[in-house]
């Protein structure tokens, strides 16, 4: 009875082994998958522009935010040249800041572009580099300037980049793998604990067993004698 007791408790602690053990290996999964995620979730929003037909008939780019150093080489240009760079501009910019453009005319696209890491680097050369963003303004100019046409919202706001899309698809990635690795854990868990439970009824009929069979057996005896 004794030996039996030990041998059902000796199980039981390597059914809780089992458990632990995949358990430590979905947590660490989980905890990994948190840290690779973090400097995505903490990296600043992708730069768009913001185009705004004025009431005195300028357009102004605006910028969803300005450079992070007073020190970053930036650039507008159109279709065909380079109309601002850095603080120095050509005719049809009125007004320049550090994050807008104000032009005379309507400009269908405008191309801008910052790099904060060095203030002699070309940005067109350093695409990859740190510190380097852009964004890219349209509008419809024919569209706006057409008295006949539909009246539009003023102000027309689209993104710039291809990073917010991308963004989103690894946001979306890490929901789904997180999803499925809950998924997995419930699943896992549900399979050992029935196990376990099944495994613990078994032993408990085979412990009881022998006692019963002793307990006949001694009774047998007392009769004999």
């Amino acid at each position: 009875m004794v030996t039996t007791t030990a041998t059902h408790h000796k199980n039981r602690a390597a059914n809780m082994n089992s458990i632990v053990d995949p358990v430590r290996l979905i947590i660490f999964y989980l905890l990994f998958v948190n840290v690779m995620s973090a400097p995505a979730a903490n990296s600043p929003s992708a730069l768009t522009c913001d185009v705004t037909q004025q009431p005195n008939g300028l357009y102004l780019y605006q910028l969803s935010r300005a450079p992070s150093s007073s020190n970053c080489s930036t650039c507008w240009e159109d279709r065909e040249e380079i109309i601002a760079r850095d603080s120095k501009f050509n005719k049809p910019v009125q007004f320049l800041t550090n994050q807008s453009i104000t032009l005379n005319e309507c400009k269908d696209y405008l191309h801008y572009t910052q790099d904060c890491t060095s203030t002699s680097a070309t940005p067109r050369t350093h695409s990859k580099a740190l510190g380097f963003e852009e964004a890219h303004c349209k509008i419809n100019c024919s569209h706006l300037m057409d008295p006949l046409s539909t009246p539009v919202n003023s102000t027309l706001s689209v993104p710039r980049q291809n990073h917010v899309h991308d963004g989103i698809g690894y946001s979306l990635v890490v929901v789904v793998v997180v999803g499925v690795v809950v998924g997995v854990v419930v699943v896992v868990l549900g399979v050992l604990f029935y196990k376990r439970k099944r495994k613990e009824s078994l032993d408990n009929r085979v412990s009881y067993t022998p006692a019963i069979g002793q307990i006949n057996i001694e009774g047998q005896e007392m009769a004999e004698v």
